[in-house]
Order: C-alpha cells, then structure tokens, then sequence
C-alpha cells in the first residue's frame, strides 16, 4: 500500500496523517494532543493531557462532539474536588471523557464525581501511521496512571486506531492494578454528543426502534430505557443499555447506539481508495469501545 500512494503523492501525511499539537491560548495553554484525520472524512483530537480522551471529533466536516464553554481545561488548572466534589463540571468537554477508575457518577467517600481519572496527563508510548500493513492505519497509543499510596493505584493502557481512508475508530483499553492489595475498579465512557448532530429533530434509535421522550403517563420511550439499565446493571457496568448491533463486528457483550440527525443526511462527496481498498460503506461512522467484556456500539453520519 505504502508504494501504491508514494508514486503518487510525495508525502503520505497529506493523504492521512497523525500530528502532535500544542494549545496556546487561554484556559487551555500548554495541553498536548494528537491531531487524526483519516482521509476519509474522519477527524478528531486525542488529548494526551486530558488521559487520552477524545476532543472534537468530526466526520465529513459536520461537528459531532459537545464541548464546554472553557474549552479543554489544562489539568494544572482542573480540581476534582471543588464545589463538593464536583469540579469536573467546570471541565468536562469533547466526544469522550473517560471517567474512573475509582468512582463513577456522584461524589462518595472522598472522591470526586466521575473519579479521579479525567484530565490526568497521559505518557504517549507511540504513535503515527502505519502503512506497511495491509490496511494502513492511524494509531496512538499510551498509559495513563493514577495511584494513592493509601488506596487503589491503576493504570489504564490504550490504543486507539482509525484507518486509513476509513470511517472508523477503535478504542482499546486495559486496566492494570499496579497496587499491593485488590481494588474495586469502575468504569464509564461519558460521551457527548454536540449540535448539529444533537438538535431538535435529531432521532434515537435502539435495535431499529426509535426512542420517544418520556411519557409520564405510560413506561415508553425512554422511561423504559432506564428499567432496562437497571436490569442490565448487574451484567455490565458501561454501555448495558444498548442494543445489538448487526453491523457491528460479532462479539459476546457486543452493544450499538444510532443517532440519525433527520434530515441532514450528508452526501457522498469522495473518499480515499486505492488500488487495494475500497470503503465497504463511506455513508456510516463508526465507532467501536473494546473492552475485555467486550463492548462495541456504532453510529451513523
């Protein structure tokens, strides 16, 4: 692949390329990233300050991540336990925030709501393009550690691959208890999603079924979403809600979430193809969570 495109072009970095970037302005000064953009309409931020969780993400141009009115807070500027425990509002931003490894949701027994882990500086072990593969692909990779000498101590390794000319991304996790003694580990991917994906008109669906707003009168809609995450709650801590996907690749525990923004469907305008690949279907964005239970979820464009 690579000699395909090297006749043609006399960088393969304008084709797909992954950029190390620094911000400079505001709250955000001094926070490091990893700039992807696939070729193939796919473009996003990997935050190495922010413990490698993804900031804006777009796909075709179109904006698909919410993001804070601070932008991508530094972590020298970020406390957890402000405003009883709840400083992460005050820099919760982008696609993915990765919330753990030690609480999720409200403030408990000292530690601060969504846990320690958001906005902790991550150490990038590698990154860049490979295109000596079959299938050439963007990838980065990195560990992100948080230890108390009095409690739990984690380390999260990542890796996160899009490939080339596609419209995929594929995050992989693996969390290791550095620690004397067993800890309770807890996890959840916050993701946001932003205008003009989110909007009035904006659907949800579930298994083919799209999701109504609650009805106060009958358990519909998502009244019923929410029994179904109780019930599921005990099988899977992060993404047990979601149904399965056909699209998605086969796998136990396998769960699909579906946004479609009605009537903004984008049209098809070209993708990156070589003589040994073709896009199995550039109209969809998808994106996959790994996890060793197993968990996928796919989303269209």
């Amino acid at each position: 692949m690579r000699q395909d495109w090297a006749e043609r072009v006399p960088d393969l970095r304008q084709l797909a390329a992954v950029r190390r970037i620094t911000l400079d302005d505001g709250a955000e000064r001094g926070v490091r990233a990893l700039s992807f953009d696939t070729g193939g309409g796919l473009a996003f931020w990997l935050l190495a300050d922010r413990s490698l969780d993804i900031g804006p993400l777009s796909f075709r141009g179109m904006p698909l991540a919410w993001q804070h009115p601070a932008g991508f807070v530094a972590p020298g500027l970020h406390d957890a336990q402000a405003d009883g425990g709840t400083g992460i509002q005050r820099a919760l931003s982008g696609f993915l925030v990765t919330c753990g490894l030690d609480n999720v949701r409200q403030p408990r027994d000292g530690l601060p709501l969504h846990g320690t882990l958001p906005l902790t500086p991550a150490r990038v072990t590698a990154c860049g393009e490979d295109w000596d593969r079959p299938d050439p692909l963007l990838f980065a990779e990195g560990v992100v550690t948080t230890a108390h000498m009095g409690g739990a101590c984690f380390r999260l390794h990542r890796r996160i691959e899009a490939p080339v000319g596609g419209a995929a991304l594929t995050l992989i996790d693996r969390v290791e208890n550095i620690g004397p003694e067993r800890a309770e580990m807890r996890v959840l991917y916050h993701t946001n999603f932003g205008f003009p994906m989110v909007a009035e008109d904006t659907t949800l669906h579930l298994d083919g079924a799209e999701v109504q707003a609650e009805d106060r009168d009958r358990p519909t809609g998502l009244r019923r979403l929410a029994r179904r995450r109780r019930a599921d709650r005990k099988r899977s801590a992060v993404l047990s809600d979601l149904a399965r996907c056909p699209a998605a690749p086969q796998r136990s525990g396998a769960r699909a979430l579906q946004l479609r923004p009605r009537g903004r469907r984008h049209q098809r305008t070209g993708h990156l193809a070589g003589p040994r690949r073709e896009l199995a279907d550039p109209a969809a964005l998808h994106l996959f969570i790994r996890q060793s239970g197993g968990m996928t979820w796919h989303m269209f464009g």
